[in-house]
């Protein structure tokens, strides 16, 4: 704020000229490597645990600030209350070791659904890397490839969309983009791969519309009206259902991810969720527009309509 601007002036970075460095995002830096610094952001969270009750912190950009903040900060949080939930704005191995909950989902989700998935499928983005053209076989590829990377129990907040995306100035809506039936299908993937599904706002209607993360005028929704039509009431059924899905199957939020070979990797995405004394949980997605016929390696064979899914319990026998 313009009073530690003023007041604190140490508080922050400066260069050999004497002038204050600033983000890419022209926000001033702090300097976090001093005592003082840190003691003052401590201070702040603290206020909103007691005085707003706040549930935890989504920490934007926290690459910005030394993970030793992160895990002095967690355990002195803690101390006021104890199902304090930390979201950090990062892929970051180590910040899942203890400071966070959760990590950004960014490669798995941003690139491999937004541009893998739905750049194969319907033409979004086709001048990227040669990678993305093996579609969801991508998102395989990439899913494999973090979880050996990761530690054991880390979660990713899964999403195709964030304010960054879906901001005035950047990309029109996937919405928009690629279709409603597009969308519910990506949804329908990020319930159920292993981590937590993130909603952005607007998809629980089909919002399809710029939003501003800055307040620019006409990014507003009118919920009573944008959320009256009938592909917002379909949508917002179909949240629920996922929803209580996630809640009704102890697979979906404790279960592995075992994958499921097919033979049309490229266009269909599938995989189970399984945990033991429970039921597994089939998920198997046609991440194309046109009818696609896909047999699975046990032999079970489905003719899937553009852009449609099998998101199901399987009973155990």
């Amino acid at each position: 704020s313009a009073k530690v601007l003023k007041e604190h002036p140490e508080y922050f970075l400066y260069d050999e000229n004497g002038n204050m460095r600033h983000t890419r995002w022209n926000f001033p830096m702090f300097d976090t490597n001093k005592k003082e610094t840190r003691d003052y952001f401590m201070s702040v969270m603290k206020h909103y645990l007691t005085y707003y009750n706040a549930d935890g912190f989504r920490c934007d950009v926290s690459d910005y600030v030394p993970i030793s903040f992160w895990e002095n900060a967690r355990r002195e949080l803690e101390k006021i209350k104890p199902e304090l939930v930390m979201i950090a704005e990062s892929e970051k191995l180590d910040n899942t070791c203890f400071a966070f909950d959760a990590n950004y989902g960014w490669e798995i989700c941003n690139d491999v659904i937004k541009v893998g998935m739905i750049g194969n499928a319907v033409g979004v983005h086709k001048d990227v890397v040669p990678p993305y053209k093996k579609g969801v076989a991508y998102a395989r590829e990439v899913h494999e490839k973090m979880t050996k990377l990761r530690p054991k129990g880390s979660l990713n907040w899964n999403m195709y969309e964030n304010h960054d995306l879906a901001e005035y100035a950047q990309h029109n809506r996937v919405e928009k983009i690629c279709g409603h039936a597009c969308c519910e299908v990506m949804l329908a993937f990020t319930f159920a791969i292993d981590g937590v599904p993130f909603i952005f706002n607007g998809q629980e209607i089909g919002y399809d519309k710029r939003l501003s993360l800055f307040g620019h005028k006409d990014c507003w929704i009118d919920w009573k009206k944008d959320g009256a039509t009938t592909i917002a009431k379909e949508r917002t059924e179909k949240i629920k259902a996922f929803t209580k899905m996630r809640r009704e199957q102890k697979a979906l939020s404790y279960g592995d991810i075992v994958w499921i070979d097919n033979d049309r990797p490229v266009d269909v995405c599938s995989f189970k969720r399984t945990l033991e004394g429970a039921d597994d949980v089939l998920f198997v997605g046609n991440f194309t527009d046109v009818e696609t016929k896909v047999t699975l390696a046990d032999g079970t064979k489905y003719t899937l309509a553009p852009w449609a899914y099998i998101f199901e319990p399987q009973k155990k026998k």
